[in-house]
Formats: C-alpha cells, structure tokens, sequence
C-alpha cells in the first residue's frame, strides 16, 4: 500500500493535509450544508422532488427547441 498520511510517532495524531482535498473544500459553501441540515427529510424529499420537477421541465424545453 502508499505511504501513510499520519505521522511516524504512534503517540501524534497529527494528520498531513491533503492539497486535492483542500482544492475541492475552496468550492464546497458550507453554509448551504448547514441549512440542509436543519431540514426534516420530509423537507429534504420535497426539495428533491422540486429539482426533479425542474429538469424534467428543462429536458422538455430542450426537446421543443431541438425539434423546431
């Protein structure tokens, strides 16, 4: 296997970061998490399904406009 990310002394727990994570983590708002975590999952299905909803809505416009 690679090489560990955690140091050579077993009593550290210091753990090296990893710079492709932390490029991803710049684009992530964590404040939209946050908000989505408040939301029962009754909440979070609606949300889903008014996404759904929305792209089905989209695929159709597309669909119009590809047979003009």
């Amino acid at each position: 296997m690679g090489a560990s990310n955690r140091s050579a002394d077993p009593g550290t727990t210091r753990i090296e970061r990893d710079p492709v994570i932390d490029a991803y983590r710049a684009g992530v708002d964590l404040s939209l998490l946050e908000k989505n975590l408040t939301l029962t999952v009754e909440e979070r299905f609606v949300q889903l399904m008014e996404l759904q909803r929305f792209a089905d809505e989209l695929a159709a416009a597309g669909r119009r406009n590809r047979s003009r």
